[in-house]
């Protein structure tokens, strides 16, 4: 059977609604982002002790969000308590954010490195009407900010942040579509799996970080400062299975209004780009199908090799296979958009 792989611009004009921004996107920027996972990644630096492996192993994750709140927990009633050992489980805790900064740090790309990208990464998102991103680097929020300095402090792309200082998250989102003055349109941003720029204090509140001053180029500094300083942990959903992304997903308030309230309401067409397609994201895809308006699926393929591969992923779902059998999926060429216009 001959599948088409289609050049973006040959289908881009019916494909104006919901972009789902996979990994793939990322390590177009760096290679950096191919990294398996930043449990491995911690564990072969050495930035991770005998001990601490252990809890993960226990709790049988690799999500280091889970792994830090569930020690700052314990420290916390053990300090209220007099139990003995409350200060071996502040200093694990540290250790492990420690490891975790050193490991991010090392993988995390340079905003200069970056920066040459944004302009067309601006261009293709702002095409869409609503933005699912399953990263949680920096790379976007980035571009728009850069983009948001270029028009006056006016939003393109807007992450639904709100407040003086953008730092609430705004549950009833939907009027943002309302663009900023002199704009013609606005384009909502969700990070499905959480992102650097978003923490959880000791109470449980999620909040966005914002940069100490104008300057970009400083952002990854200031997370890990706030993170040292208030005792935040970071509110990403980093790796393993579907199932474990589900139950990180279930325990934030804001990603759990993305997956209830977004990912099921995208439109009539939905790009998905730069996605493996695979089962560690069943999850999404799931979601995704609920929606009783979509009407047409368009998935980027890097070659023929990768096109076979989703293809399969994506034949294994029942409701992604009465996708194919109507014709409602067609492939593309990934670098006939993103950064490679």
């Amino acid at each position: 059977m001959e599948v088409r792989i289609y050049k973006w611009p040959e289908i881009a004009d019916k494909f104006k609604e919901g972009l789902i921004l996979g990994n793939g996107a990322s390590i177009a920027i760096s290679r950096n982002f191919s990294y398996t996972s930043l449990l491995e990644q911690a564990i072969e630096k050495g930035f991770l002790d005998s001990n601490i492996r252990e809890v993960f192993e226990y709790f049988q994750t690799s999500d280091f969000e889970l792994i830090l709140r569930i020690l700052q927990d314990a420290y916390f009633v053990a300090e209220k308590l007099n139990i003995d050992g409350a200060e071996r489980l502040k200093d694990t805790y540290f250790k492990l954010r420690k490891a975790l900064i050193k490991t991010i740090g090392e993988m995390h790309c340079k905003y200069n490195e970056a920066k040459p990208h944004f302009r067309k990464i601006i261009e293709y998102l702002s095409s869409f009407k609503t933005i699912v991103s399953l990263n949680y680097d920096l790379i976007v929020y980035w571009a728009l900010m850069d983009k948001k300095r270029e028009l006056g402090g006016k939003n393109l792309i807007k992450d639904c942040f709100v407040d003086e200082n953008g730092r609430r998250f705004c549950y009833d989102w939907e009027w943002l579509r309302e663009p900023d003055d002199a704009l013609e349109h606005a384009v909502l941003l969700f990070y499905q799996h959480g992102n650097l720029t978003l923490a959880i204090d000791t109470l449980g509140n999620e909040k966005k970080i914002v940069r100490d001053d104008d300057s970009d180029d400083n952002l990854l500094a200031t997370i890990f400062k706030r993170w040292k300083e208030n005792f935040y942990s970071p509110l990403i959903v980093s790796e393993g299975t579907s199932e474990q992304k589900l139950k990180a997903i279930r325990r934030s308030s804001y990603l759990s209004n993305i997956y209830d309230n977004v990912l099921p309401n995208l439109g009539k067409s939905v790009v998905i780009y730069g996605s493996s397609l695979s089962r560690n994201d069943r999850h999404i895809i799931n979601q995704l199908l609920r929606n009783r308006e979509l009407k047409r699926i368009a998935i980027s393929v890097l070659n023929r090799d990768d096109l076979w591969k989703k293809y399969s992923e994506i034949s294994d779902m029942q409701r992604f296979r009465d996708f194919l059998e109507r014709n409602r999926v067609i492939f593309f060429d990934a670098k006939t958009c993103w950064i490679y216009r």
